[in-house]
């Protein structure tokens, strides 16, 4: 009886484990993808922990993650604000992605977590060169009581904007109609 209830669990945490073929790029917008890619020499070895807000269709959802970088991977452990685990992702440069969702997660893709993540924590270098498109190109400036603002464009249309404030991350991509806010918790 023992032995059965032991692999009725284990087969149940089992089928929770994913593998996903990483994906490498995401669309953006119809004209501009995104390349994912490794993160840069100064990220490797670095944790973060993250409150990130996500407003939605008039709804926000909250989430804590924690953020490691390393050598072509990403790691991200993921829960509600009340304690309760929602997923680890790791997600590498030049093989399948593992991934292990607690509960389910309708409509989230989890590739593009990667990618806003790459939009606030990548230099601007690395995000130029890793656009896909004839027209799309990255401006980041200085800006009053900020740090510095990015801005996504095609042509001249503006796709997505992301702005630093001290230890908070606003991003917004107008074309989806999201916003994200990403408030960095780990201490200095």
């Amino acid at each position: 009886m023992k032995l059965k209830y032991f692999i009725s669990v284990f087969l149940f945490l089992l089928s929770a484990c994913v593998s996903v073929p990483t994906q490498r790029q995401v669309l953006l917008s119809n004209n501009v993808s995104f390349s994912l890619s490794s993160p840069p020499t100064e990220l490797i070895g670095v944790v973060h922990t993250h409150l990130i807000e996500v407003q939605f269709n008039n709804e926000t959802k909250s989430l804590i993650a924690q953020v490691e970088y390393a050598k072509n991977k990403i790691s991200i452990a993921a829960m509600s604000v009340s304690g309760v685990p929602l997923f680890d992702l790791v997600w590498f440069a030049n093989k399948t992605s593992e991934i292990t969702q607690y509960v389910p997660l309708p409509g989230v893709d989890l590739n593009y977590i990667v990618a806003d993540l790459q939009w606030v924590n990548w230099p601007l270098k690395q995000l130029k060169s890793s656009l896909i498109s004839d027209a799309a190109f990255v401006i980041q400036t200085a800006v009053l009581n900020s740090d510095w603002q990015r801005n996504l464009m095609y042509q001249d249309k503006l796709i997505m904007q992301i702005e630093k404030k001290n230890k908070q991350y606003f991003l917004q991509h107008k074309l989806r109609d999201y916003q994200i806010t990403i408030t960095d918790l780990s201490e200095d």
